[in-house]
């Protein structure tokens, strides 16, 4: 009786050994184990070594205040993931990306498409500077946040332009930043010069001088920040402005009493009632104006004040005389 007892204790115990192994094995296949989380890389420090900042800062300002062209923004990898799970790279060959979480690195790759070596300089919560050759690509992770960056291209030759962007970087994010040789090409725009002085003007911008007849004339400038000097009979004025590829600037001038404005002017008239029966001269202004028998007005220039004074003389066949006009 204990024998037979014996095993049926047994053959329960197998039934249930063997009833647990599978329903373990069908829960795991309904419920697959999560991979866990990657352990953050280590702190990503502000500079790579000390003095850097200040240096970056230095290039980039004057990077920002002479000629430059504008730098392309970066492209965010297309890869999708879950929020909280590691996404896995289109490319085995590229660099891994993190979890989109706080605190997570930014991957930024810098790709150098250009036939010569691109000094890049980046300033932000992480701000660091390195040499990228030609043909070659650079793999950093830097912390998310507002950035400003740019491209030193002096060892790229002459007439190439330097680049300056802005962009921002979301963690856990993969972005790809690629500068080709058609961006450090100069771009170029147009100053285009209304002169309506009624006489020949100046220009002086971009290292060249221009003169200019009444008129419209347009200067071809590659891009960048420009100060024209802009001189005429009546004085001279200077002119701030900026030039970005395919832009146009107009600068429109005018004379008036002793300088020259870039604004159109008041203008004032004096109308000529001819009693004489023959035509008259008159100077008005610094002007000879033949007015004929009748009403005639004559434009005597622009009215800087409420109040200017004009010297006016009159000659007929038989007498002259001088006239103080006030307009």
């Amino acid at each position: 009786m204990r024998a037979i007892h014996r095993f049926v204790q047994r053959i329960t115990f197998l039934f249930i050994v063997i009833a647990s192994t599978l329903f373990l094995t069908a829960c795991s296949s309904v419920l697959p184990v999560s991979p866990p989380l990657p352990v953050p890389p280590p702190y990503i420090p502000y500079e790579s070594h000390p003095g850097e900042a200040a240096n970056v800062r230095k290039v980039l300002d004057n990077i920002r205040k002479n000629q430059h062209n504008n730098a392309p923004r970066a492209r965010r990898s297309k890869v999708r993931s879950s929020s909280t799970y590691p996404r896995q790279p289109a490319n085995p060959t590229s660099p891994a990306t993190h979890p989109r979480l706080p605190k997570y690195p930014v991957k930024l790759t810098i790709t150098n498409d250009t036939k010569c070596k691109l000094g890049f300089y980046l300033l932000g919560p992480t701000t660091r500077k390195f040499g990228v050759e030609a043909g070659r690509s650079e793999d950093l992770d830097i912390t998310a946040g507002s950035y400003e960056f740019g491209v030193d291209t002096r060892l790229c030759g002459n007439n190439l332009r330097r680049l300056h962007g802005e962009d921002v970087y979301e963690s856990g994010s993969s972005y790809t930043l690629t500068f080709s040789q058609k961006d450090i090409q100069p771009q170029k725009g147009n100053f285009v010069v209304e002169n309506n002085t009624e006489a020949k003007l100046t220009v002086k911008v971009g290292g060249a001088r221009h003169t200019i007849a009444p008129g419209s004339f347009s200067i071809e400038l590659p891009s960048g920040p420009y100060t024209a000097v802009i001189s005429a009979r009546c004085g001279s004025v200077n002119e701030s402005f900026d030039i970005t590829n395919g832009s146009t600037y107009t600068g429109k001038y005018w004379c008036t009493v002793g300088k020259i404005i870039m604004r159109p002017p008041a203008v004032g008239y004096f109308k000529v009632d001819n009693d004489t029966g023959a035509t008259i001269t008159i100077r008005l202004a610094g002007r000879t104006h033949k007015v004929r028998p009748g009403s005639t007005i004559l434009h005597i220039g622009t009215i800087l004040h409420f109040l200017n004074t004009w010297n006016l003389s009159v000659r007929s066949e038989s007498s002259s005389f001088l006239y103080v006009v006030c307009v």
